[in-house]
């Protein structure tokens, strides 16, 4: 998301006086060749560099980024360079913290780190900036869990957990994984270990190895309800809902903490069903071709099972037998010396994990029928109205047409870029 950011400041306010970007590389140098490369040639910059040429936009981000090599998940973010630290104290006014990991099936202790303690290290290096006006935090909306009805704008009191029948102490959770690596080192546990244990610790999800298992063939069916929601809102929605925060809050020298839900299940809901009917049509289409040249034909939209039992049975009754008599052929060519049949079931037993994994991974999303609020969102819509920025800084899921969205933007944009 940074780089959408990065780009619209530059595009709709190039008088910004400074960006400070933080970015994870082994030095500063290695932080601007970073963002060279994966942000300043990316295309998101054509707009730009058509507009005003390239010579401009690369003095106007010589001029006003600074690329910064660091880590929110460690002290002082992990820059090192203390001048550089004093420096950003006493000229900072503004930070924007949307770093998190978004892999979805990501290792316990990682997210813990970055999701959590990384937010916390960010909220102490924004108490020793002299001149800070607002600290503006992007997180998913889906930490609600598997809530229903309507689902207010507000916070979360620290330790307070979905089931209200305990307290998170993070403390303690870092005990936890601290203890497990030790029990794992121990053990001598290899590094594939170590992460298959952590991952196991804690699960996280993202639509687009959903979408992708789907088109290269690995998904043929999924469990979930096809008439719940999925809550999707367009990253360059999320970048201008953050820049109307700044603008409408940046001068108010206020305490109090506002929430805004970027989303589109109350006023745009999208329904599973449809979701998984332009995954069809996409790639009934446009199929994908692999590394080997062949290509895969989706025969039809994925088949839901709205129940644990009936996706097992599936599984047990149409996979099972096949990997059986996969890795029986497969000890038969090892006992002859032959090996023909060892790629297909790993391939075989490969599939068959990735849908039991995708199904424990995506299941409060599938099974959602919450709605997120958007009083305060809405009043911000309007605030960006009153000074004639509501164009320029379109937040409104309303507008959106899905089957175009993921026909023409979304899906295109996956394929061309995480395939």
């Amino acid at each position: 998301m940074y780089i959408v950011l990065v780009e619209k400041i530059l595009r709709v306010q190039p008088n910004v006086k400074k960006l400070y970007l933080l970015i994870r590389a082994s030095d500063n140098n290695s932080a601007r060749q970073r963002f060279t490369n994966e942000v300043v040639m990316s295309g998101l910059f054509n707009v730009i560099r058509e507009r005003m040429g390239t010579i401009y936009l690369s003095s106007l981000v010589e001029d006003k980024v600074l690329p910064i090599s660091g880590d929110i998940s460690k002290k002082n973010m992990g820059i090192k360079n203390s001048q550089l630290r004093e420096h950003m104290f006493k000229e900072i006014d503004i930070i924007i913290n949307s770093a998190a990991t978004t892999n979805f099936d990501e290792r316990y202790d990682i997210a813990m780190n970055i999701n959590v303690v990384g937010a916390k290290n960010v909220l102490k290096f924004a108490k020793s900036c002299k001149k800070v006006k607002m600290l503006l935090h992007v997180s998913t909306a889906y930490v609600c869990g598997k809530s229903t009805g309507i689902l207010s704008e507000k916070l979360f009191v620290m330790g307070e957990t979905l089931n209200k029948n305990s307290y998170l102490d993070m403390d303690k959770e870092r005990s936890v994984i601290a203890i497990k690596f030790k029990e794992l080192r121990a053990q001598n546990a290899t590094a594939k270990e170590l992460t298959i244990a952590m991952k196991e610790l804690g699960l996280q999800r993202t639509v687009d190895s959903f979408l992708l298992a789907y088109g290269k063939g690995a998904l043929k069916f999924y469990y979930g309800d096809p008439y719940s929601k999925l809550d999707l809102i367009p990253g360059d929605m999320v970048v201008n809902a953050i820049l109307a925060a700044v603008i409408t809050h940046e001068n108010e020298h206020s305490e109090e903490v506002v929430i805004y839900h970027s989303s589109s299940s109350l006023n745009n809901p999208l329904k599973n069903s449809d979701f998984v009917l332009y995954l069809f049509h996409y790639f009934s289409k446009n199929p994908w071709t692999n590394k080997d040249g062949k290509t895969i034909k989706v025969k039809a939209p994925m088949r839901p099972f709205s129940s644990m039992a009936s996706y097992r049975k599936h599984i047990s009754t149409h996979y099972l037998p096949l990997l059986k008599v996969a890795k029986m052929l497969k000890f038969v060519n090892q006992v002859s010396c032959h090996r023909c049949f060892d790629k297909t079931y790993i391939l075989m037993k490969k599939k068959i994990y990735k849908a039991i994994r995708l199904t424990e991974l995506y299941e409060p999303y599938v099974f959602f029928f919450g709605s997120f609020d958007e009083v305060n969102t809405e009043k911000l819509r309007l605030r960006m109205k009153e000074i004639n920025m509501d164009e320029v800084l379109n937040f409104d899921s309303r507008c959106i047409k899905w089957e175009d969205y993921f026909m023409n933007v979304h899906i295109p944009g996956a394929v061309k870029y995480l395939f």
